[in-house]
């Protein structure tokens, strides 16, 4: 891992401890598997895991990310962009997003300027921040955004990642749901903004 371009608000320890852990999601989500094709009932994060930093790192576009996935079979055509992307640190999934545009979004997760598009960072940042100092941060742009944030898509940027292809939208977002339940992914919530 890289150097940080400045002093690091939260230590590389603080950042890993927030990816580890299960979320308090409780929820019978076994019956809703039988609603999935078998590919998706199939589906095992850790078997298909792939480098991030390999695929999104420094100097990859999304058009370089796109050809990679393509070359090594990740994704089966450029159409096969659609559907559930798992981030996994050290064998655990911990957070699972739906996206139309694989390369495009872990892009933005891993690379994004602000909180909308850089939102897991963003989001385990914040819980780091209100963890360490007991009070909520204010809206981080700019300079602030770099120094709280930027840390975080570090450690992201080295984890690993899994996609299962979804073209149906309904399927993708009730999938995410299962998924997120099934494994108790901690950085997961669907509350509504």
């Amino acid at each position: 891992m890289k150097k940080f371009e400045m002093e690091p608000e939260f230590t590389l320890d603080e950042i890993e401890k927030a990816l580890t852990g299960k979320s308090d999601i409780e929820y019978p989500v076994d019956k809703m598997k039988s609603l999935f094709s078998q590919e998706l009932q199939e589906f095992n994060p850790l078997a298909k895991a792939i480098e991030i930093q390999c695929y999104f790192g420094d100097r990859i576009g999304k058009v370089g990310s796109l050809n990679m996935l393509l070359d090594t079979n990740i994704i089966r055509n450029k159409k096969d962009v659609r559907g559930l992307y798992v981030f996994i640190h050290q064998g655990n999934p911990f957070y699972a997003g739906i996206t139309r545009n694989l390369p495009f979004r872990i892009q933005q997760h891993v690379k994004g300027h602000n909180g909308v598009t850089a939102t897991l960072a963003y989001r385990i940042a914040r819980n780091l921040y209100t963890n360490k100092y007991k009070t909520e941060p204010e809206a981080w742009k700019g300079e602030k955004f770099k120094r709280f944030v930027n840390p975080v898509k570090e450690v992201l940027m080295n984890k690993q990642l899994a996609f299962a292809p979804i073209e149906n939208d309904i399927e993708m977002a009730l999938f995410e749901i299962y998924f997120a339940t099934k494994f108790r992914t901690l950085h997961n919530h669907f509350r509504t903004h």
